[in-house]
């Protein structure tokens, strides 16, 4: 750490050092605290969100400055107009994007890739964006809803998926992603079976992203593992098949302890003596899911009865299934807390108090394990009977996906490939709310364990990411660097774990979960500020940003 002033001319950093006896048009005082580049996050899904939210909340007001979004293989482009309610359909199921608010909010004034980034361009960002190039929208393009889950791609249509990458790198696309999760992804499609990239091939994949090896540009995120499933192998084939760098999703600190933490990084090391360059986010902030039956499958969609209520219309539709035969002999039957990403499955649990009263309130505050305990039942019967007590509504909260062991969440975080994140802002917002991740990794490891120095930290959340994405003119403050930056005392910032707030600040009035954090002075974007003690200016400087 030093200290220096900063000068800003434009949208650059002009000058580091001594600026005694300088003039400008507004000065800072920002003695005492923390001057920093803006934080990247490599994990969002902001294309709908930035329509109707230029911040991208609750990103932008944790210091996010540039983020990479559509993820996971799921999108809004290309997209036929034909086609965009078999799209919408896709994001509500898997990124829990109300149809309503996509139908209402999105101008939908493109269909290929490259008109959708104009548009991007032309709506007002308080944020830097980046795109990929979102895979099971690409396969519709080529191959037609009857046809995406029923055969492979034929060559024409390979070839075709394949120009259609291409021309989106031309235009600057970020690279590709794909959801290889097989039967395993708790992100379902709209009638409950895997997503079409989940289960196609891997040389299918690799012939499509020949379009990023022949241009020597371009990276590829893969959603092939969350934490203890899922099959990494996938992201490790299409890395040899395309040798482009691949950010595999994603390393979970916990579940598996430090015998999974050798086997990630044994397999991170191997292939980089490969000479593959592959990146791997980990999951080390200890995000949680609080949310109500509507969205059960967030956490445990690829639990085959969870996936039946997930596709009921109504509680009352919910009761109905309960009550068929054979439903909870099957449940009971099928059920394994190993199978899920979240610690404890079931049993960790926790019944939250319902908007709607009733005889369900009685189990608020007590968890699953505890409620089967004194009923002498197995876990599946007592979520099963508060269902019914609620009139087939729930409101719960999951344990947290990690946090048990902080130590070996330092250990992935300093491994040299390993990303630390993300926010998956943009999706599940009625889950959960994760953009204040950057925060509480200041505050636990930095503030409170004293684990972390402040300079390591921000290269964790700023430097490393930028450079792994490509990005060289971000992430560091520097002469000729973009003016990205954010300027706190670390005192100051706050995290409160008890429970989200809601907010009605969607489309249409609708409300979604937002954490209660921050604490940050100010956030400068291209040289402007975008918000200050957590309120946001109304300036919009973020672009449309391309990776070298």
């Amino acid at each position: 750490m030093r200290r220096a002033d900063v000068g800003i001319r434009g949208n650059l950093v002009a000058a580091v050092g001594s600026l005694d006896g300088r003039t400008a048009v507004r000065e800072i005082d920002a003695d005492g605290r923390t001057v920093a580049p803006g934080f990247v996050d490599q994990h969002t899904h902001y294309d709908a969100q930035l329509f109707w939210d230029p911040y991208c909340s609750n990103s932008g007001e944790h210091a996010t400055t540039t983020a990479v979004t559509s993820n996971c293989g799921f999108g809004i482009a290309p997209c036929r107009a034909a086609d965009r309610e078999r799209v919408m359909a896709m994001l509500e199921n898997t990124e829990e994007i109300r149809v309503e608010h996509l139908r209402s909010a999105l101008p939908w004034d493109w269909e290929t890739w490259p008109e959708l980034k104009r548009s991007m361009e032309r709506t007002p960002k308080g944020i830097n964006i980046t795109s990929l190039v979102p895979m099971n929208p690409l396969m519709l393009w080529a191959m037609g809803d009857d046809a995406i889950k029923a055969r492979r791609p034929n060559a024409a249509e390979i070839d075709q998926m394949r120009a259609i990458l291409g021309e989106a790198l031309d235009a600057g696309a970020a690279g590709l992603s794909v959801s290889l999760m097989g039967d395993e992804n708790t992100h379902r499609d709209s009638d409950g079976s895997p997503m079409p990239s989940d289960v196609m091939e891997i040389d299918d994949l690799a012939a499509v992203c020949r379009a990023m090896t022949d241009r020597g540009r371009g990276m590829i995120q893969t959603m092939a593992q969350a934490g203890p499933t899922g099959d990494r192998t996938r992201s490790e084939r299409i890395a040899r098949a395309t040798r482009r760098p691949v950010v595999h999703n994603f390393f979970m600190a916990g579940p598996q302890g430090d015998a999974g933490y050798r086997e990630d990084i044994d397999w991170l090391d191997g292939l980089a003596d490969e000479g593959l360059e592959m990146w791997a986010h980990a999951m080390v902030y200890p995000a949680w899911v609080e949310s109500s039956l509507q969205e059960f499958n967030a956490a445990f969609g690829s639990h085959p009865q969870v996936n039946q209520m997930a596709l009921c219309a109504g509680p009352e539709e919910i009761c109905a299934l309960i009550a068929q035969p054979g439903y909870r002999e099957a449940f009971r039957d099928s059920y394994d807390p190993r199978s899920f990403s979240f610690p404890g499955g079931f049993n960790g649990i926790t019944i939250l108090a319902d908007d709607v009263r009733g005889a369900a309130d009685a189990y608020a505050g007590r968890t699953l394990s505890d409620i089967a305990r004194d009923r002498g039942t197995s876990v599946v019967d007592a979520l099963l009977d508060v269902i019914l007590a609620g009139n087939g509504r729930l409101n719960y909260r999951t344990q947290p996906l990690v946090g048990g062991d902080p130590e070996l969440s330092l250990k992935y975080l300093r491994h040299p490939r390993v990303l630390a994140g993300a926010s998956d802002g943009g999706a599940h917002l009625k889950s959960v709310s994760m953009g204040c991740w950057t925060t509480w990794l200041l505050i636990e490891f930095v503030r409170n364990r004293g684990a972390m120095s402040i300079e390591e930290m921000h290269y964790q959340l700023s430097f490393k990411p930028a450079r792994a994405l490509g990005f060289t003119d971000r992430g560091e403050i520097a002469v000729g660097k973009a003016a990205d930056i954010v300027i706190y005392d670390l005192d100051d910032l706050y995290f409160d774990a008890a429970q989200y707030d809601r907010v009605f600040d969607m489309p249409d009035g609708d409300w979604r979960k937002l954490a209660r954090a921050g604490g940050y002075s100010c956030i400068i974007v291209n040289g402007e500020i975008t918000h200050e003690k957590d309120k946001s200016t109304g300036a919009t400087p973020g672009r449309y940003v391309i990776p070298a």
